[in-house]
C-alpha cells in the first residue's frame, strides 16, 4: 500500500517507480517532515496566543 501511494504521487510528478524498501523510506521522510512542520506550527501559533493573553490584544 505504501509503495502504491509513493509510486502514485511520482507518476504525477513524471518520476519512474521506486521499489518497496525506497518507498518506505521516502513515506517514513515525508511523515517526519510533515511532523516536524505541523510541530514548528503549533509553537508559533501557540506562542502568539500566549503574547496576546499576556499583553492584551494590543498585537
Amino acid at each position: 500500500m505504501v509503495q502504491d501511494l509513493v509510486n502514485a504521487k511520482r507518476a504525477l510528478l513524471g518520476q519512474s517507480k521506486i521499489s518497496v524498501a525506497s518507498a518506505s523510506k521516502s513515506f517514513s521522510k515525508a511523515l517526519r517532515s510533515t511532523a516536524i512542520s505541523e510541530g514548528v506550527m503549533i509553537v508559533l501559533f501557540g506562542l502568539r496566543a500566549y503574547v496576546k493573553i499576556s499583553y492584551g490584544n494590543s498585537l
